[in-house]
């Protein structure tokens, strides 16, 4: 699956997305295996980027985005709500 990393604040509505890194590592990445889903199950499409609330350190950007229908299967799809600094370059799928 091929991706271009873009800054936080440039995503848009119906953007293709990877779930966070931290999240693939920890768990995501075993559950598709157990599951036998391929790949692609774990494409985000965004649905809102929006400026969340800003702290101390700086600006927050607040992405939702729900994952490929297949990934869900037959439970209800949920949207995930992921917060990021405008800086932080995220993974954008091209193909």
């Amino acid at each position: 699956m091929a991706t271009k990393k873009i800054a936080v604040s440039e995503l848009k509505p119906g953007d293709k997305i990877l779930p966070p890194e931290r999240e693939l590592r920890l768990w995501m990445r075993r559950d598709l295996a157990q599951r036998g889903l391929p790949e692609s199950a774990l494409v985000m499409t965004i649905e809102q980027v929006e400026l969340a609330r800003r702290d101390k350190r700086g600006d927050w950007w607040r992405i939702t985005a729900h994952l490929s229908p297949e990934w869900y299967g037959d439970r209800p799809a949920y949207p995930w709500k992921i917060a990021a600094r405008p800086e932080t370059l995220w993974p954008v799928v091209t193909a």
